[in-house]
């Protein structure tokens, strides 16, 4: 089985885009795998990541806040720092 690093690095950086921001989070959609939808990955003002994928909402919910992150939230930070944002 893949680790999450790995498959975040299979996610082209064009499934990647900055959805809005507001006065608590920045949010991005990441196309999902299967070409059909997104997940909504956002970040708040703590550094704090969310993720809507089944595996965000099914595993890093039941952790210390903060403490998991998805594929999904890897390839947004990931794309982060390849831009120099």
């Amino acid at each position: 089985m893949s680790s999450r690093l790995e498959k975040a690095t299979l996610i082209p950086s064009e499934n990647i885009h900055e959805s809005y921001l507001d006065s608590e989070y920045i949010f991005y959609e990441v196309k999902g795998s299967d070409g059909l939808g997104y997940y909504l990955v956002a970040c708040n003002h703590d550094n704090l990541w969310r993720c809507t994928c089944d595996d965000f909402t099914g595993r890093g919910l039941n952790k210390d806040e903060g403490s998991f992150l998805c594929k999904h939230i890897i390839a947004v930070i990931l794309h982060i720092a390849q831009k120099g944002v």
